[in-house]
């Protein structure tokens, strides 16, 4: 099956859930221990990775593999709450799966967490940075 097929039965899925209009314009992907996130968050819908068409569930430890809409300081968000990774034997085209979906939901902005470490001495323990990129062609479905 194509990519493209595919990411569009994952989305089909997911507006039969959620509705075919979201106001949801971000996206937020959470990993290990950063779940968090989701204790301030207003969901309106959680759905499990298992139940969309086509979407990948992740096998690693702490990785909920939910994929939730609803309101972050009120502001419209999706959020998968959990990813895979190539470690985890998934093909790459496979692991940007959840990307690709939400930028056919029409999110614009995507906001990726990760728990790692640092060599520099003057970063603090749980101290946020982040790493400035533009990519408008990296989730583009052929």
């Amino acid at each position: 099956m194509s990519i493209r097929r595919t990411v569009l039965q994952s989305i089909g899925y997911i507006q039969e859930k959620v509705g075919k209009k979201q106001p949801v314009r971000a996206g937020i992907v959470t990993g290990s221990g950063l779940g968090g996130i989701l204790d301030a968050m207003k969901v309106e819908h959680e759905i499990p990775y298992g139940d969309i068409p086509g979407f990948p569930v992740s096998t690693v430890e702490g990785h909920a593999g939910r994929l939730l809409f609803g309101t972050l300081a009120g502001t419209p968000v999706a959020v998968m709450n959990g990813r895979i990774h190539l470690y985890e034997g998934f093909a790459p085209q496979e692991v940007v799966h959840g990307i690709r979906v939400f930028f056919e939901l029409g999110i614009d902005t995507v906001i990726l967490t990760n728990a790692a470490g640092a060599l520099n001495p003057q970063f603090e323990t749980g101290a946020p940075w982040s790493l400035p990129t533009t990519s408008t062609s990296a989730a583009r479905v052929a």
